[in-house]
């Protein structure tokens, strides 16, 4: 296994030449299995380090302080480029014990992305701070690990291959980041306990300054997986589908499906890919749907029209429904005023039950966002980068009465945290709490508003033109 040792934090030339002595007696010797690479900011000094072996050495000089994380980096392109199988990261002062890394590299052949070395000889104190870390840090990423702090790791080449580790920070919180990057593209990550591995000494403020860090990425991974707040460097594998079905909990689906009476007339406006029209089809409705792309499946609805429904003027029957859903859809239009127009004026005199659904843009998140200086779009969320309108409780609500609704009632929604960690335990958690905020304030706290509107009648409801023409007195 061609391997890659990264000695980071400008590891002297008497430490590099102390590391290299060490890597040759563990076994590693050859120019085509060893690359040692070292930082340095000054231009090494001819003679003052001779090269142990046939081992190759590398030497990437930097003017400034080049960080942690920008180190890792460049030691991860270096080894692409060396066509290596592994990078091994090594502190810049020898206390990592290099006639381990033989043990470390081992579940990299079994297929481990990455391989983490558990240190020894820590206190009690030190092990219960490291236990309860992991504890909280495992929490909030769904995982099991206990070694999230150290740096003695070895990585497989190959399976950074798809990882944006670019994005990531270039500090030591390089790497938290990249770890739960593995996690959240199913990568496998080993951990293994290595003798004489030392726990770094570090102040009491220090610790406490390096668990925040973590605690903070980790806590922000799990907002970016929850469409709170987008991540760059936590876009990767599959993306969730936005749209998908939002049941087992509170959500704009349980809402409709708890509101639209069994054997209703539906008009689906903006029905996406059909699964919520299916389950109102079981429950006896008939369903026309309207969407602008193709439904994947559109087995048992009354009817399907594909349509463009970002227009000024609008074609298409919406009288003699019992309801018309628009559900996560006014905030993808850029002229919402004109279908709502056009929905109170051809829906008939018999007015139907209008149920829609919009992300709230004033939701704490994107409030603390604003505090901080942030307005990021992403993929998915309310800040969605298809979303042309952004609407809180009160524009909303606006919106509608101006184009002749009454707003019957407005109810808050939970973000959805079952589609990105699961309906379990910890997602339960977090509804139950952002559904007690929304009690306290609905505008602060709620994902998503759930409107219950109805047109009001028009004139040619109230009179209609053939009943308004004048008769001649007897």
């Amino acid at each position: 296994m061609k391997t890659l040792f990264a000695i980071l934090d400008e590891g002297d030339d008497a430490h590099v030449a102390e590391i290299e002595l060490r890597l040759n007696a563990a076994g590693f010797r050859g120019r085509d299995t060893a690359v040692v690479l070292h930082f340095s900011r000054t231009p090494p000094v001819a003679g003052a380090h001779a090269p142990c072996g046939n081992t190759r050495l590398e030497t990437i000089v930097s003017e400034g302080r080049l960080g942690y994380g920008e180190q890792v980096k460049l030691a991860f392109a270096l080894a692409e480029r060396l066509s290596c199988d592994a990078v091994v990261t090594l502190d810049g002062k020898p206390r990592y014990p290099v006639e381990e890394i033989p043990t470390l590299l081992a579940p990299l052949t079994d297929g481990a992305a990455l391989a983490l070395a558990i240190p020894a000889g820590e206190t009690k104190l030190v092990r219960a701070g490291s236990w309860l870390a992991s504890r909280l840090i495992n929490f909030l990423t769904s995982t099991r690990l206990s070694a999230w702090h150290t740096g003695f790791r070895a990585y497989r080449v190959t399976a950074l291959a798809r990882i944006p580790y670019a994005k990531n920070r270039d500090d030591r919180e390089f790497n938290t980041e990249i770890l739960i990057q593995l996690l959240i593209a199913g990568r496998d990550i080993a951990q293994v306990d290595v003798r004489n591995y030392p726990h770094a000494a570090l102040s009491f403020l220090a610790k406490c300054r390096f668990c925040m860090a973590m605690f903070q990425t980790a806590g922000l991974s799990l907002l970016h997986q929850c469409s709170l707040f987008y991540q760059p460097q936590f876009d990767l594998g599959e993306p969730l589908d936005a749209y998908g079905l939002k049941l087992g909990y509170r959500s704009s689906h349980t809402l409709t499906l708890a509101t639209v009476p069994a054997g209703a007339r539906v008009l689906d406006i903006g029905c996406g890919n059909g699964a919520f029209d299916r389950l109102l089809v079981e429950r006896g409705c008939q369903v026309h749907g309207l969407d602008q792309h193709q439904a994947a499946d559109i087995h048992g609805l009354d009817a399907y029209t594909r349509i463009d429904l970002d227009v000024r003027d609008h074609a298409f029957p919406v009288r003699g429904y019992d309801a018309i859903l628009l559900l996560d859809i006014l905030e993808h239009l850029r002229y919402p005023e004109n279908l709502l127009a056009y929905v109170r004026a051809n829906s008939g005199p018999d007015k139907p039950d209008v149920l829609i659904s919009v992300p709230n843009v004033a939701f704490f998140i994107i409030r603390l966002r604003l505090l901080c200086g942030s307005f990021q779009y992403g993929k998915l969320g309310i800040l969605d980068l298809t979303h042309t309108r952004l609407y809180s409780e009160a524009s909303i609500v606006s919106l509608l009465e101006r184009n002749g609704y009454a707003v019957q009632a407005v109810e808050g929604i939970p973000a959805p945290y079952p589609k990105a960690i699961g309906l379990g335990v910890v997602s339960r958690c977090l509804l139950t709490c952002n559904g007690w905020l929304i009690k306290c304030n609905r505008r602060v706290f709620a994902y998503q508003f759930f409107i219950h509107a109805r047109p009001k009648p028009t004139l040619k409801d109230l009179l209609p033109e053939e009943a308004a023409s004048p008769r001649a007195l007897p």
